[in-house]
């Protein structure tokens, strides 16, 4: 009994785990991408400029398209994302993992909501 309960506990910290490196690698592309277009996602209202950007009306060549249009499908995926873990592993999981993902971003040098996450906003959630 004791060891079947090792067994899905070992597996559910993994799978934790990976969720977790998947909101890391998604938020860190957001922020890349944010970055390299000039584009703040700071508030929510930058993020919704964002995915209402039309990217055949953006400045530049068809790279600023491709990675305009790349950072909105990303928003869009992340939303999705979200809402498909928090209706699986609840809302304090969810936002648990996306504070953790974003702490590790500020740790590798990304500046606070350069991925349109709001880190203050998820831990007063917490209290």
């Amino acid at each position: 009994m004791q060891t079947e309960d090792k067994t899905t506990e070992l597996a559910l910290s993994a799978r934790v785990e990976r969720l977790s490196e998947s909101i890391e690698r998604l938020n860190a592309r957001i922020a890349r991408l944010a970055t390299a277009l000039d584009v703040s996602l700071e508030k929510d209202s930058d993020v919704e400029r964002a995915l209402q950007c039309d990217a055949a009306v953006v400045q530049g060549g068809g790279r600023q398209r491709r990675m305009q249009e790349e950072l909105r499908g990303l928003l869009v995926l992340r939303y999705g994302v979200t809402t498909r873990y928090t209706q699986k592993l609840g809302p304090e999981v969810t936002r648990d993992l996306f504070i953790y993902a974003e702490e590790k971003l500020q740790r590798e040098g990304f500046r606070p909501g350069a991925d349109g996450i709001d880190l203050r906003a998820l831990e007063a959630s917490a209290s």
